[in-house]
C-alpha cells in the first residue's frame, strides 16, 4: 500500500472511531430518556437494569449480564418503542448502521448482532434509507446530548 493509501486508510479509521464514540452519546441519550419510564414502573434499581437492557438491544449490543427475563423483558419494550417513540427509532437505527460500518472495520464478530438487530428493527416498520455519515451521526449525538444529557 503506498504512502496516499496508507494516509486515506489512516483517516477514514479515525472517522468511524469517532462515529462509533457518537453513538454511545447517542445511546447514553436514549437511556437518559427512556429511564424515568422505567424508574417509574420498577424503582431505581431495576429500572436502571431494565433501561440499559433496552439500550442494548436497540443499539445492537449484547447484554450478558442481563438475565433472560431481562432479556425477553427488553425486547418487549423494545418493540413498543420502536413502534411509538420516532426520535428513538430513529437514532437506534442511524445507530445501528454506524456500529455495523465500525464493527466491520475493526473485524470485532459482534457486525452480525448488528446485522440481526437492524433486521430485527426491519420486522417493526420500513427502514428509512438515510445513510450513516459522520456528519449527520455527529449532528445527531449532538442534539441528543444537549436534549437529554447537557445539565441546564
Amino acid at each position: 500500500m503506498g504512502l496516499l493509501g496508507r494516509f486515506f486508510s489512516g483517516s477514514a479509521r479515525k472517522l468511524l472511531e469517532q462515529i462509533h464514540r457518537d453513538t454511545d452519546v447517542i445511546q447514553m441519550a436514549v437511556a437518559h430518556k427512556l429511564f424515568p419510564l422505567f424508574n417509574q414502573k420498577y424503582g431505581k434499581e431495576r429500572g436502571l437494569t431494565i433501561t440499559a437492557a433496552v439500550t442494548n438491544k436497540l443499539f445492537g449490543k449484547v447484554s450478558p449480564a442481563h438475565s433472560k427475563e431481562d432479556l425477553e423483558l427488553a425486547e418487549h419494550y423494545a418493540t413498543d418503542i420502536l413502534k411509538n417513540d420516532a426520535e428513538v427509532r430513529y437514532a437506534a437505527l442511524m445507530s445501528c448502521r454506524a456500529i455495523l460500518l465500525h464493527e466491520a472495520d475493526i473485524k470485532s464478530g459482534n457486525e452480525m448482532f448488528v446485522w440481526d438487530t437492524i433486521q430485527w428493527m426491519a420486522t417493526i416498520w420500513t427502514l428509512p434509507p438515510d445513510e450513516a455519515t459522520p456528519h449527520g451521526i455527529r449532528e445527531l449525538a449532538t442534539t441528543l446530548y444537549n436534549k437529554y444529557l447537557q445539565k441546564k
